[in-house]
């Protein structure tokens, strides 16, 4: 839901109206934006403006979700959900939660959820980013993991917490997949 007053593009977080009970006429109708309060003064159908809103609240839920990817970029929340795939194209798990390096900004890995897939259903299993490659034709993230280093692979319980918390763990992990640390 957004409307431009002068050069400035506002997005108005709820609204409320004054009807001219008469005509049945919404007269005023009023919304909250980020940073105040806009009001505007028309004479419209009030199921004309009620459904202008819906519409512009449709469009603002668009919005904000392509905001969240672009070309080479996406957000760490639609990471969270991604569905990871074998180099076979088999779905074998998604992705629970991105792990990021605070001082360097660098993703450490990603924690996965096998979904009883293999038998490696309660468990979660941190996985070195390097690891995962992108496919746009899946529209997820393919691993070259055997079955057999997924049995045997480093992993923490569901209530566990979800940060290895030692550098000495993180170091087990990379090694353990034979890749360089991020770090």
């Amino acid at each position: 839901m957004q409307g431009t007053f002068g050069r400035k593009s506002l997005t108005p977080q709820k609204g409320s109206y004054t009807v001219n009970q008469t005509t049945n006429l919404a007269t005023t109708a009023e919304f909250s934006i980020p940073r105040g309060t806009a009001t505007l003064h028309a004479s419209f159908p009030l199921s004309l403006q009620k459904e202008r809103i819906a519409s512009m609240a449709m469009q603002q839920q668009t919005q904000d979700l392509s905001r969240r990817e672009t070309g080479g970029l996406i957000g760490s929340d639609k990471v969270e959900g991604t569905t990871v795939y074998n180099l076979n194209g088999d779905k074998i798990g998604s992705i629970e939660r991105v792990m990021i390096d605070k001082l360097s900004g660098k993703v450490a890995y990603a924690v996965m959820s096998f979904g009883g897939f293999l038998g490696l259903g309660s468990d979660y299993y941190p996985v070195p980013w390097s690891l995962l490659k992108y496919n746009e034709q899946l529209g997820g993230y393919e691993v070259n993991i055997t079955e057999s280093q997924l049995k045997s692979a480093p992993k923490f319980r569901k209530d566990e917490p979800w940060a290895y918390g030692s550098r000495d763990r993180e170091a087990q992990l990379y090694t353990y997949y034979n890749v360089t640390p991020y770090w």
